[in-house]
């Protein structure tokens, strides 16, 4: 065997330990996230097909499938995405407590590539959604992410979408969100002038409308934009 296929060999080795390791180390117990019914095979994980995020007490968990099919009687539509909830309960197992589907359903909206969970709020990221601007024209993958809020039955109800409509085409708003504290950051990219950037938006809520709105965007320059772009925002 030659010197470069036996380093691969290794390489993928250790990816795959290493993968093992991160899915037991998630569940105080050593339960893995093999036990959800739901995960086609580890091999997703290993390729970023799916993508989760746990809670600050390690009790909750969302899986964001943005690969998954949706399907009805007449057809198979690609690539909608799902997010799965589990509840870890008393004895340390994890329990699915809920689907939430792609509100479009289009095909390639890629709904779940990316989510982050808190003890109140659950962000998911739609980065293949595209916008139909006043014209009339699609403006292809400017992306989306949607804003969840958990209700006192502990169930995420969906209480804002959010795009932005001066956002060029394949910006993939919402590859990448975050939390914090009261704070939700949702990623873009940008490409002008041959240069090619991240910008992070950040929003905040406000408590009389529990709606979020933007206050500030940063960008992997450092460049901070002071004058902020129309958000559209759905439920």
């Amino acid at each position: 065997m030659k010197t470069m296929e036996i380093i691969k060999v290794k390489l993928q080795g250790l990816i795959i330990a290493l993968g093992f390791v991160l899915l037991f180390a998630i569940s105080s117990n050593g339960q893995s996230l093999f036990q959800f019914e739901d995960f086609a095979s580890f091999d997703k994980i290993l390729k970023g097909k799916i993508h989760f995020s746990i809670d600050s007490d390690g009790k909750n968990v969302a899986i964001g499938d943005y690969h998954r099919a949706s399907t009805d009687i007449n057809k198979n539509i690609p690539q909608v995405g799902c997010v799965l909830i589990y509840e870890k309960n008393k004895d340390g197992k994890w329990i699915f407590t809920q689907e939430l589907k792609s509100p479009r359903g289009k095909a390639y909206d890629n709904f779940g590539v990316s989510v982050a969970l808190s003890d109140k709020y659950l962000v998911v990221g739609a980065l293949g959604e595209d916008y139909v601007n006043e014209k009339g024209e699609t403006v292809y993958d400017t992306g989306a992410a949607y804003f969840y809020t958990k209700n006192t039955q502990g169930k995420f109800e969906l209480v804002q979408k959010i795009c932005i409509n001066d956002l060029k085409p394949y910006s993939i708003f919402g590859s990448k969100v975050q939390i914090k504290e009261d704070e939700i950051i949702v990623d873009s990219h940008s490409e002008e002038n041959n240069n090619t950037s991240w910008i992070a938006h950040t929003f905040k809520k406000d408590e009389n409308t529990s709606e979020w709105y933007p206050v500030k965007e940063v960008a992997t320059d450092g460049h901070i934009k002071t004058k902020l772009p129309n958000v559209i925002t759905t439920k």
